[in-house]
């Protein structure tokens, strides 16, 4: 992996020009390379460490899963390795995916264990000073 993000047109069936989609707003993130998401890798991490990111652009969230069962969520962007986090363990091993989404009592995530084989739905609970 060369760590490049390559974009796509699909409507021309070609490869995206340089800055081709630049001023897009995307429906949803889940690249785990660019400046937005620079932050979510620990110091000392390499680009493997880092498994799966989700973003929830309305309420400004993004989560990352990692290699050592976990998953942090921090507010998007994330420009800093110092920015302030949550970070939440329950897998045993690397953490493949995290993902957001609504249900009907609020904001969830649900994440997918690599040699755990578990998945665990998070209900997302805001802070009483929020």
């Amino acid at each position: 992996m060369a760590y490049e993000k390559i974009t796509y047109n699909l409507a021309e069936q070609r490869q995206a020009k340089d800055g081709e989609f630049d001023n897009t707003n995307w429906a949803t993130i889940t690249s785990k390379l660019g400046w937005d998401v620079i932050g979510v890798y620990p110091k000392g991490a390499d680009g493997t460490d880092i498994n799966a990111v989700d973003v929830i652009i309305e309420k400004g969230l993004i989560a990352a899963s990692d290699d050592f069962g976990s998953v942090t969520v921090f507010k998007y962007p994330v420009l800093s390795q110092s920015q302030q986090s949550v970070r939440m363990t329950g897998h045993s091993e690397h953490v493949a995916r995290v993902r957001f989404y609504d249900g009907p009592l609020g904001t969830y995530m649900i994440t997918a264990g690599g040699n755990d084989r578990t998945f665990i739905q998070w209900k997302g609970v805001q802070k009483a000073s929020e």
